[in-house]
């Protein structure tokens, strides 16, 4: 099998090395202008707290990375390859950009399925973990924390405890809101409800809801429908939105379970949709980018170097990018299903790796 023979070993040996040297360095790199570009809200942070805080972050700056350094791995071994003749001399030895191909891919499902483990079991608990450390910790807010736990929002401030069936961060609009206004002494005196709410920072405007009003002097209380109404909140209150983020905690079948059942209560689920195939098509990105990548490795021949090659893959990731966020956008605002909207890059990208491994074969 040509996969284990001394050739199979040889391009394994030098895509795992390349693999794994871009990880690191990219991994490196994000870590940095992470910290760099967020150093102010460490003044307060002990050097053993952040370390562990950025032990969190790590495994997701992994995964979204592992497609890269696929990349990197692939562009990198042929560009070895061609520089030293050795990949002449496997064309020489009737050894076809197939074959060569389809080692490659199996390498490639396995970073592909190393990917979606990590984006679904161990990011998920390692963010949760992280948002716990950077609430209680440099945000000081330990009350924010309980908010990104679920979907499903309880949150205090000042003497008004919310309930929000389900907020969506990009639009900052919230369904199934329930507010409990409380006296001093913990008495009920209002409870304001509404089907949808419109956050803007302290702002909140509240649509098609009711007002109940407790009052000691009334054995009944007293109630008042609305179409529009616009409440002013506590400055802690505008930091929902970005709590609000329940698939970055949730694994795959917990989002499944989660969408399920706010679909059922007739809740706003295309959000969640999206990201929920979101994480079984990005597993897949390093197998797509490094097939469509390899036509242009080969045609740049020996004269692209070290930098030609590092430029066709970082051209290859930017594209990618450009056609996933595209993507996302048109999921996200329902001009596409979610399916086809975060599976349309993968399938572009493979038609077109197609078309240029069958001119490359000419």
């Amino acid at each position: 099998m040509m996969l284990f023979n001394r050739m199979g070993r040889l391009l394994a040996i030098q895509f795992w090395t390349y693999f794994i040297g871009a990880l690191a360095l990219f991994s490196l790199l994000f870590l940095v202008s992470d910290f760099l570009a967020n150093s102010n809200q460490f003044a307060q942070t002990s050097r053993q707290e952040l370390l562990q805080y950025y032990f969190y972050v790590l495994p997701e700056i992994l995964y979204r990375m592992l497609p890269v350094a696929a990349t990197m791995g692939v562009i990198f071994t042929f560009a070895t390859l061609q520089r030293t003749n050795e990949l002449t001399a496997l064309f020489s030895l009737g050894v076809s950009l197939r074959q060569m191909t389809s080692i490659f891919l199996f390498w490639l499902f396995i970073v592909a399925f190393m990917g979606y483990y990590l984006g679904d079991q161990i990011v998920p608990k390692s963010n949760q973990k992280k948002n716990y450390i950077y609430y209680h910790t440099i945000k000081k807010s330990p009350g924010l924390y309980s908010t990104i736990k679920t979907g499903k929002i309880w949150y205090k401030v000042q003497d008004t405890i919310f309930y929000l069936q389900t907020l969506n961060p990009k639009t900052s609009v919230g369904e199934g809101l329930k507010m409990f206004l409380l006296s001093p002494e913990w008495t009920l005196l209002q409870l304001i409800e509404a089907k949808k709410v419109l956050l803007e920072g302290q702002k909140w405007t509240l649509e098609n809801g009711l007002v109940t009003v407790f009052s000691a002097e009334s054995p009944f209380p007293l109630t008042q429908n609305f179409e529009s109404k616009t409440i002013v909140m506590a400055e802690e209150a505008s930091e929902l939105v970005e709590t609000a983020k329940a698939s970055d905690i949730l694994t795959v079948k917990e989002l499944k379970q989660f969408i399920e059942k706010n679909k059922q209560a007739g809740l706003d689920t295309l959000r969640y949709e999206v990201d929920y195939f979101s994480k079984l098509s990005f597993a897949f990105a390093g197998v797509v980018m490094s097939l469509l990548a390899i036509p242009f490795a080969l045609a740049r021949g020996r004269s692209g170097g070290t930098m030609g090659s590092l430029g066709i893959a970082l051209g290859m990731v930017f594209l990618y990018w450009i056609f996933y966020s595209s993507g996302l956008a048109l999921g996200y605002h329902g001009k596409v299903p979610p399916l086809l909207a975060v599976s349309s890059p993968n399938l572009i990208m493979l038609v077109g790796a197609y078309f240029l491994h069958r001119q490359t074969q000419r």
